[in-house]
């Protein structure tokens, strides 16, 4: 535990400095940054959605509608060199359904490096365009790491995640600090997509699940993971998750969580003032007291989007 502590610090100190040293005009660590092609944007609309709790003698199904305001960002800086990556992510919903309120929140942000798997790739219409014939020798240089920076890397960030929603039925909260999170990345400038596959690892500082009457508290304990996220930025966007926190001190299980997401832009149909349509689903389950009674909560909507990222 002493040594992911100190490798997390580390990791984090390595990250500000580098972010913190400019190299460039401008360039700072809140400067000189880019949206990547794996999101960049906001989904806000109205969700129709379906609780179903089971387990501890509490089964029951409820439905209702929510407000939801989604918005995901990735981006990367604008700067060849060393590479800086980050994520952020803020969701919320209120409504009721037939329990009473409903309601959530959430919030992710992770900083770290992105490490190409080589320096630069050719790209012969850079050159045609215009601004490129007034760059000095060293500009040119610097556009061509730019534009023609490789669409594969490997990346690793370092961050939090924070989340806290339910209804009468269920609730559940986490916080993660520090998180870190390793992958794979694809940023294709020419086909306006991207792909994300990371892997989640860090420690859950507390949190609480409870379904019916039955409820446990989360300390101190390893959380891990992992997710895919594929974007295009004309079409859809998909994500699909996993995790487990593996807390023993109490009830002594570990408990596990799962999500999803689905959308698909409207905007080439031509439909009135649905501009996406986005499935959505999340699974809590886990042991909630030490008799050994599991339970489980699945939530799905279907969210009917004003707006599509980019």
């Amino acid at each position: 535990m002493k040594r992911f502590f100190a490798v997390a610090i580390l990791f984090g100190a390595s990250t500000v400095a580098s972010a913190a040293r400019a190299d460039h005009p401008g360039e700072g660590p809140f400067s000189g940054w880019k949206t990547s092609h794996l999101a960049e944007g906001t989904l806000a609309g109205i969700q129709p959605t379906v609780t179903r709790v089971a387990g501890t003698g509490a089964d029951a199904t409820h439905a209702g509608a929510v407000a939801r305001f989604w918005a995901e960002y990735f981006g990367r800086s604008w700067y060849p060199g060393e590479t800086k990556l980050f994520r952020f992510v803020v969701d919320g919903t209120i409504g009721a359904d037939t329990s009473g309120l409903l309601g959530s929140i959430r919030n992710e942000m992770s900083l770290g490096l992105r490490f190409p798997f080589s320096s630069s790739r050719e790209d012969a219409s850079l050159e045609k365009k215009a601004f490129f014939a007034k760059l000095s020798e060293d500009e040119k240089r610097d556009a061509r790491a730019i534009f023609g920076a490789s669409r594969h890397a490997i990346f690793a960030r370092l961050g939090y995640g924070a989340s806290l929603g339910g209804d009468r039925a269920f609730y559940a909260s986490l916080l993660e600090a520090p998180r870190l999170e390793v992958g794979y990345q694809l940023d294709d400038e020419s086909g306006r997509a991207g792909v994300e596959l990371r892997a989640e690892g860090g420690m859950a500082i507390v949190g609480r699940y409870f379904v019916g009457d039955a409820a446990r508290s989360i300390g101190l304990a390893p959380a891990y993971g992992a997710r895919v996220v594929v974007h295009s930025v004309d079409a859809t966007h998909l994500e699909l998750g996993w995790k487990r926190v593996d807390e023993r001190s109490g009830v002594g299980t570990a408990i596990d969580y799962a999500d999803s997401m689905a959308c698909v832009d409207l905007g080439g149909f031509r439909v009135p003032v649905v501009r996406a349509l986005c499935m959505n689903a999340r699974m809590i389950t886990g042991d909630v007291d030490r008799a050994g009674a599991r339970a489980t909560a699945l939530q799905a909507g279907l969210l009917l989007s004003l707006s599509w990222m980019e």
